[in-house]
């Protein structure tokens, strides 16, 4: 090849990433060493996005050739274009070198009138001769502040520590236009990774969404899935988050991922109306449609008060556990339990469980207060067994409301699962599905993912308690005007610090005078 002819095939090369990359691109195999690098149909089509969008967020499958394909386009960018700043944050330090390894790869096997003199060559960045530089780094917080960048990618998302403070600090030296790819197999749902996904899908965002799933690779079959699913010792969450880009699967959820996705699938449904306070209350049946002697059932989950959380209700039947009507709000503690006696008012006089620990002590105090009978009460008494459903006459031994102490607590999630896994219960709330995607097991607890509230699933799990134990224990119809002492309980053994009987319900020994919530 002459001078001439180097000259166009280099102008060639600089007009069309992919035909470079095709052309001389080289890769290396672990197998069989130094082999020119062969795109599949999706990786061509992957790259052509990469040059026509800013931003752009890939949802992925395992070893489809995605960080090859980033590395190369990202020695296209150093050559053609000078002084271009390029940074890869990974989610460790050998993630980190490996990639910059595969930039180099392109770099150094180049014929010579393409290949860039490298002024700088370490483990973890490389500069050439026309002043652009690619670096990778282990995540940290302030991994991404630099200055201006030309092309920001972030590898594995969403196993990156941190990751939105990253993008936060990372985001501004984009600002002078440059690109960002963010790529990742899934890890669960509510993490900055699927959000930043999901929002882009629905077009809430500025990046353009690629799924890659297992199956778009050319070489991989229904046999190839199930030895991958066999060498994954048939672990389904694994296989989801491997190969299968399944979010809700891919996440250790409390209920199982295939629950869930038949519950969205068959049950969720719009609300027949709205109300209340910003139409926070949802109703799916109204009153009318049942029976007067119906009984129904509130369970109520009182906010902290930090104003991070809600107040929130929700109203089942007792015959069929179906969900008839839900709240879910940020108001006074005053509000919230004149909407607890209007939803109770109008289920035909309900029997209100409302949670009793720190401010919920306000909530159940006021409610007696008010002369409301049909209250739930927690025996404060270790190992004692009475009607949860007893009247609360002469109960000297009750306290208002449900204890939820931390040796009730794991029963209570463990009857949410054993209603909720085999599809027991009829709920339909979009915001209910929304809050159990993201509540999770972390370190052997049931708890909302970080940034991530559980308002709505502890009373759907309080609720599940009242199905779960009343029918293990009982094979008794729930009957509200009888109360034997015998009858087996399912809020047995309560530690008596965490629900005292006092003199003065409006006196807590923790958050001493709480008064102050019912004053105008």
């Amino acid at each position: 090849m002459d001078l001439k002819q180097q000259q166009v095939e280099f102008v060639k090369c600089a007009r069309n990433c992919l035909y470079f990359l095709l052309t001389y691109g080289k890769v290396r195999h672990p197998l069989k060493g130094l082999i020119p690098f062969k795109m599949y149909d999706f990786q061509e089509t992957t790259l052509s996005d990469f040059l026509i969008h800013r931003f752009t967020i890939i949802l992925k499958s395992r070893q489809l050739g995605l960080s090859t394909l980033v590395a190369g386009y990202c020695a296209w960018l150093m050559i053609f274009h000078p002084n271009k700043e390029i940074l890869v944050i990974a989610t460790k330090q050998s993630t980190a070198i490996n990639f910059i390894t595969k930039v180099k790869v392109f770099l150094r096997h180049l014929p010579a009138f393409l290949q860039p003199k490298l002024t700088s060559d370490n483990q973890q960045s490389v500069t050439i001769a026309n002043g652009s530089t690619c670096t990778a780094s282990p995540s940290s917080d302030d991994a991404g502040r630099s200055e201006a960048l030309s092309l920001l990618v972030l590898d594995e998302a969403a196993f990156i520590k941190n990751i939105d403070i990253l993008w936060t600090a990372a985001y501004p030296t984009l600002s002078t236009g440059g690109d960002a790819i963010i790529l990742s197999t899934p890890n669960g749902q509510g993490n900055f990774f699927h959000k930043m996904f999901t929002e882009a899908t629905s077009e809430l965002n500025d990046f353009k969404p690629i799924t890659l799933n297992w199956d778009l690779h050319p070489e991989r079959d229904q046999q190839w899935w199930e030895d991958a699913f066999k060498a994954l010792g048939f672990d389904k969450q694994k296989m989801a988050q491997e190969y299968e880009c399944s979010f809700i699967a891919s996440g250790n959820t409390v209920i199982e991922a295939e629950a869930l996705q038949w519950y969205r699938k068959h049950k969720m449904k719009d609300p027949i109306k709205k109300f209340g306070p910003k139409n926070a209350i949802w109703n799916w049946r109204d009153i009318s449609s049942f029976s007067e002697d119906t009984q129904f059932v509130i369970t109520a989950d009182v906010a902290r008060g930090d104003g991070k959380d809600f107040s929130t209700y929700e109203v089942f039947d007792l015959v069929n556990y179906e969900q008839i009507e839900e709240f879910k709000g940020k108001v006074a503690t005053t509000e919230f339990v004149q909407l607890l006696l209007r939803a109770a008012t109008t289920y035909n006089k309900a029997q209100i469980v409302v949670e009793n620990n720190g401010l919920g002590w306000a909530v159940a105090s006021s409610l007696v207060e008010q002369g409301y009978s049909n209250l739930y009460y927690t025996s404060r008494a270790q190992k004692t067994k009475v009607n949860p459903y007893a009247p609360v006459e002469a109960e000297v031994k009750m306290v208002p409301g449900f204890t939820m102490s931390p040796l009730i607590r794991p029963r209570v999630i463990d009857a949410l699962v054993e209603v909720m896994n085999p599809r027991e219960m009829q709920i339909y709330s979009q915001r209910l599905f929304d809050e159990l995607d993201v509540f999770i097991w972390y370190n052997g607890k049931a708890q909302a993912m970080s940034g991530y509230n559980d308002d709505l699933v502890m009373p759907l799990a309080m609720a599940s308690y009242l199905k779960y134990e009343t029918l293990r224990n009982s094979h008794q119809p729930f009957n509200s005007d009888y109360y034997t002492p015998e009858f087996q309980t399912f809020a047995e053994v309560l530690e008596p610090q965490f629900s005292p009987v006092l003199d003065d319900p409006w006196e807590d020994p923790e958050l001493g005078d709480l008064r102050w919530l019912i004053n105008d």
